[in-house]
Formats: C-alpha cells, structure tokens, sequence
C-alpha cells in the first residue's frame, strides 16, 4: 500500500483567480508561518493574480505575528501576485498603530469584496503603466 499524505483542510479556495486564505482566531505564530509555506505553494501551482487573506476572526495580533504576514505578501509579491489583507478588527489596527507596526506597501480592505474591487483597480492601474497601483493606500 501507498503512503498518502493527507489532505490540509486550510479552506483556502480560488475564486474569480484569486486565491482566498481564511486565518482562524487564535492561529499561534507556527501555525501561520505553516500556513505562510502553504499559501506559497499555492500561489506556484495555482499562479493566482491576487490573494486575499481574511483575518476577520483574528481579535488579537501582535507585531511578530504581523511581520509573518508581511514576510508572506512579499514572497507572494515575487511570485507574482498581489497580497490584500481583509476584516482587521478595529482593536487590532489600534494596537498595530499603538506598537508602531511598519506596514510598508501592504494593502488592506474592508471586505472580501472591497479586496477584489481593489485587485481589479491595481491590474487596471498596473497595465496604465503606474507603479504597482499602491499609491494613495
């Protein structure tokens, strides 16, 4: 008999060409660096022009556990696509800004749907010739 390796129930989905990466509340630092692996091997399979990572159930996060989502929008960014972080709770932006959190060229959205609004706006903005249609976030 073979040995399978088991599937990984992450409920990462592609929808519309973007991949869509639920973060669960209370994700220790390994799980999302496990996880970051996970959305980088996805992203070199599926080639998705946009992923969009929901951090809606996500009531605490400190800046180790944000710089591992910045680590993980620039490899996605040098693979190619676009990292939009969707849903951060109020209490979390606040106690990003309270730590003094760098957050560079990420980009942010409301909703899921704000993100894909905003992924279509970029690719709209990249093909005028304009660099990486980040500026004004």
């Amino acid at each position: 008999m073979k040995n399978v390796e088991p599937v990984r129930k992450t409920g990462m989905d592609t929808v519309g060409g973007c991949l869509i990466v639920p973060v669960a509340s209370g994700i220790s630092s390994g799980a999302l660096e496990r996880l970051g692996r996970e959305i980088t091997e996805r992203v070199g399979t599926a080639r998705p022009r946009g992923v969009i990572v929901n951090v809606s159930p996500v009531t605490i996060m400190d800046s180790h556990d944000f710089s591992i989502l910045q680590r993980i929008g620039r490899a996605i960014s040098m693979m190619g696509s676009t990292t939009v972080i969707v849903g951060i709770r109020p209490g979390v932006a606040s106690s990003l800004v309270d730590l003094d959190t760098e957050f560079g060229e990420m980009l942010f959205a409301s909703t899921t749907e704000d993100a894909f609004e905003l992924l279509r706006n970029k690719a709209g903005r990249s093909a005028d010739g304009n660099r990486n249609g980040t500026s004004g976030l």
